[in-house]
């Protein structure tokens, strides 16, 4: 079992499953997988279902069989797929082995019992062969599902799809061009003679259970969304008096019901304006964006059949489907508000590739700024600086590739791009064998360029839809040519202790305005030795800076929030104090007055250094003893230089400033300290913000399930909260672990040094003091499994929507304020870098969203029947009025709580629910549908 565990949590898509998840879902299947040669049918559609299946090597292909006996290719499954049938008693396709393969057989039943207690888990990782078939459901006939140009959108199953013959399976040779495999008979080649089809008449073959609603991932549903916004803008057109559409003339030929690139342009914009509910907008640019989107969905096309979308006066354009409805029934607001928020979601994706499909004298310079701003996020480019990105943005084009299989260059050839994985996966192939796999974000290609030296692998596609972003050879080696050229080494001792390069947009330009001295700011800092950083930051930035600070440099902003990482703050406040006292370069007998003004101006730098510190961190500055006792340090140091040194008068009125803030957060932060969490429970009297000295009363359970409570400061390590316990317990001088059991099995084992242990613990998760030989008896105990029916008890129909919406965002907003956005920085970068700092309002942020998530979902699984319906209205209701408060928080977790796995799959429930409404009208399900675009999360304004 634990070889097979090991050799499971190898796949990449499994990588993350827990132990006791993968025992429990192998514990009554075969040791041994089942090696299965090329050829070989697994199983045929309408067999019975009778096992789930782990495909640990080669790869398979799920087809149908058409009502005249054809077969239709629906996918290709390759190692690491877990898939089956869930709700159906029989299979919904065919699968045939097309590469030799090994894999394991999961009993329908077991896997169903399993799934039933972690399909949270399993569900992002599982393949149900009749969602595939589902998603492959035609579309209405008499909507347009052709494409022009190259931002068609095809997914490669759609190339796949057509109708071959019964003895031939399609399957994508390593070059990525369709082959065929020719097989004797398919019945004759079956692995389970056994089993005969079920006789099925057609009508029955071909009905499919109701799609569930809710859909992460179904490229397919956010196409129709797409023609269905672009039939409310075409009616929006018909109904409008602008007369876009028309008759035109050009070049002596009359064409009729046209519109003009350049006015398609203005009308968009106007109806933006006068339609939009944010207070946002957006440029031509951007407009030219959403026709694209367009245009690639077939809604319009050019009449000369040009594939991108032009903003001039002599580009034409018409839509391609004519409305059908002759009544022409005018949208109202709301639709066509959803229609263009929805359009501008996916539009930052479809204009980035269109710009990167030009040839980079082509490109504008918005649109080179569009591509820059994208660049942004990619993370093979992240160590790039600025001025290297933004050359890149001149020089970078896109490469795409239909089918998995597709071979991008091979081992030994000359290498002449510079790749990076925009989207989809790659397979690094060394001599036959697979190295690894490349994903989103990842770059390959590099060192052939770098040392001249052919390809030193193979590098096929993993995944179908590729796209990937290359540099040519020669702007590769301009590039770093140009680095180099622009980059400035300071050395001290031969060493490098600071990199700078030259950047064409300088920062800090209020220097100009300085009448110190003539700065330098054309420099951005790559690398360099902490302490050098910080002088550069006192010599180079500090005097720019305005008197109210109302304006920041980026780069003291970026030093002051990050450098715990780096350079504790007692090493800082160190350097500060040295600074302070630094003699004067030019301390000779002619420069008296020279050496007096240099003095001040660096006791003004540290004074006004500390002040920006301040003013940043807030109460985190004051909360460090380190920084706390240096303020009053060195007000100490200014009293005494006023006495001896003229010109502190500015000085000593910042110091002063300073010091008043401290006398302020004192007294914050001598308050009594208060309950934050009660047992588990959000305490209603949460401070404002949550001090390292507050408490969490949390319940301690023993190896034997006894349990006390146990009052935790916040900021106690591991260690301490199980040395207080030993108090209770007959342990004398036994190491102590502290562990969480969490509902599903899983075990965290703390570190001793792991702090804010209360407000980082799951929800229904108990929290062990025990040895260790005593955590692997630890296991989920009866109350963990959740509340039951008899005990349940709901409050949702003694309050309204109205009043329930709006409490939970007065408590979201009071808890989003205490939250600072430096314990976003500590979670991002990592809380082991930021010892002293602990992201306490953020930990009860995440929690309230959890809470909230589970919340819903328990509502309406433990409601009954006849109520079901209207606690599922009501939490829709809920979200809708948050939407309207701006509270994302509860939208958020709302709509999570109704994704879940056991409501998405009561389809009676939605059905009845939604009847009379049009989905994707109902606003809060926006969310579901442009979740799968990474850009929307870039226009969030959480």
């Amino acid at each position: 079992m634990e070889r097979m565990v090991s050799r499971v949590r190898r796949l990449s898509p499994l990588h993350t499953f827990s132990d006791a998840l993968l025992i429990s879902l192998l514990s009554e299947s075969d040791f041994q997988p089942d090696n299965i040669q090329q050829g070989v049918v697994l199983f045929e559609k309408d067999e019975p279902t009778e096992y789930w299946y782990l495909l640990l090597s080669g790869e398979v292909q799920l087809y149908s069989k058409t009502y005249v006996g054809d077969f239709k290719h629906l996918k290709t499954l390759r190692c690491g797929a877990l898939f089956g049938d869930l709700s159906t008693l029989t299979h919904s396709c065919s699968c045939l082995v097309s590469r030799p393969a090994q894999l394991i057989r999961i009993a329908q039943n077991h896997f169903l019992s399993v799934y039933n207690k972690h399909g949270d888990h399993l569900q992002p990782f599982i393949i149900i062969m009749h969602d595939i078939l589902t998603d492959e459901t035609p579309m209405d006939p008499q909507l347009p599902t052709h494409s022009s140009g190259l931002f068609n959108g095809q997914r490669s199953n759609d190339l796949m799809s057509s109708e071959i013959n019964p003895n031939e399976i399609v399957s994508v040779s390593t070059e990525g061009i369709p082959t065929k495999m020719i097989l004797p008979s398919l019945p004759h080649r079956r692995e389970n003679r056994n089993h005969r089809p079920n006789q099925l008449n057609h009508n029955q073959n071909h009905r499919t259970e109701d799609r569930n609603f809710i859909e992460f991932h179904n490229p397919t549903g956010i196409e129709k969304q797409v023609l269905e916004s672009g039939e409310v803008l075409h009616r929006k057109m018909l109904t409008d008096n602008h007369q876009v559409i028309r008759d035109i003339t050009t070049q002596h030929t009359r064409v009729q019901n046209c519109m003009i690139g350049a006015e398609m342009i203005d009308w968009l914009l106007t109806l933006f304006v006068s339609t939009s509910t944010t207070s946002s907008s957006l440029s031509r640019i951007q407009m030219s964006a959403i026709w694209q989107v367009l245009l690639n969905n077939g809604m319009i096309a050019h009449i000369d059949g040009e594939h991108e979308f032009m903003d001039k006066t002599n580009s034409y354009y018409r839509w391609v489907q004519p409305y059908r409805n002759r009544n022409k029934v005018a949208p109202t607001i709301e639709e066509v508000s959803k229609s263009t928020a929805l359009l501008s979601s996916i539009a930052p994706e479809t204009l980035f590739l269109m710009i990167v499909s030009k040839p980079g004298f082509e490109r504008s310079p918005e649109e080179l700024e569009v591509v820059y701003e994208e660049l942004t996020f990619i993370k093979a480019l992240s160590h790039l600086s600025t001025m290297v990105k933004r050359q890149l943005a001149n020089f970078v084009k896109v490469e795409q590739y239909v089918h998995a299989g597709s071979v991008v260059f091979r081992q030994r050839e000359i290498g002449v791009y510079w790749y990076i994985v925009l989207k989809g996966a790659v397979e690094v192939n060394v001599n036959g064998k697979v190295v690894c796999i490349l994903r989103e974000g990842d770059d390959f290609g590099k060192l052939a360029l770098v040392n001249d030296l052919p390809r030193a692998a193979t590098i096929v596609t993993y995944e179908d839809d590729s796209i990937f972003l290359v540099v040519d050879k020669h702007h590769f080696n301009q590039i770093l040519h140009q680095v180099e050229a622009n980059t400035v080494r300071l050395k001290d001792y031969g060493e490098d202790v600071l990199v700078l390069e030259k950047v064409d947009i300088p920062r800090g330009a209020a220097l100009e305005n300085s009448n110190s001295c003539n700065f330098n700011c054309g420099y951005s800092v790559m690398a360099g030795k902490a302490e050098k950083i910080l002088e550069y930051v006192l010599e180079t930035r500090i005097d720019a800076l305005s008197d109210d600070i109302s304006e920041i440099d980026l780069f003291v902003e970026d030093f002051i929030l990050t450098h715990d990482a780096f350079m504790p703050a007692n090493t800082v406040c160190n350097f500060l104090k040295s600074y302070y006292f630094r003699t004067p370069y030019r301390a000779t007998r002619d420069s008296i007055s020279d050496s007096c003004t240099e003095e001040v101006r660096c006791k003004r730098r540290v004074v006004q250094f500390v002040y920006v510190w301040c003013s940043m961190l807030k109460i985190n500055f004051f909360l460090n003893p380190v920084t706390n006792s240096f303020v009053e340090e060195l007000f100490c140091h200014v009293i005494d230089d006023r006495k001896r040194l003229g010109g502190m008068e500015e000085i000593m009125t910042r110091i002063g400033a300073i010091r008043t803030s401290r006398e302020n957060m004192q007294l914050v932060l001598a308050r009594h300290p208060a309950i934050v969490l009660d047992c588990g429970v959000l305490s209603a009297r949460t401070p404002c913000p949550i001090l390292p000295s507050d408490v969490c009363n949390q319940i301690i359970y023993l190896a034997d399930t006894t349990c006390f409570v146990l009052p935790i400061r916040v900021d106690k390590t591991a260690e301490e909260i199980c040395e207080l316990s030993r108090r209770r317990m007959s342990f004398l001088a036994e190491p102590l672990k502290l562990v969480e059991v969490k509902s599903n099995g899983e075990k965290l084992i703390f570190s001793p040094t792991d702090r804010a242990i209360p407000t980082v613990l799951s929800l229904n998760s108990k929290l062990y003091v025990v040895n260790r030989e005593e955590i692997p008896m630890l296991v989920p105990m009866e109350d963990q499994n959740g509340p039951t029916p008899t005990t349940h008890s709901s409050i949702l129909h003694l309050i309204d929507s109205q009043e329930l919406a709006h409490q939970l965002f007065l408590f979201h907003l009071q808890l989003l304020r205490a939250t600072d956005s430096n314990e976003l920085l500590y979670q991002v970068i990592g809380r082991e870098s930021f010892p002293q700092s602990m992201p306490f309002n953020l930990d009860l942020l995440v929690r309230r969203f959890n809470e909230v998530q589970h919340w819903s979902t328990t509502e309406i699984l433990l409601a009954t029947e006849d109520n079901r319906v209207e606690i599922l209205k009501k939490f829709i209701h809920i979200a809708t009025i948050a939407r309207e408060y701006r509270d994302l928080l509860t939208v958020f977790a709302i709509t999570l709580g109704l994704s879940h796995t056991s409501v998405s799959r009561l389809t009676l429930t939605w059905n009845v629910s939604l009847k009379g409404f049009q989905v994707s009208r109902i606003p809060i399900f926006q969310y579901f549908k442009i979740l799968e675009h990474k850009n929307i999360f870039k226009t969030l304004d959480v």
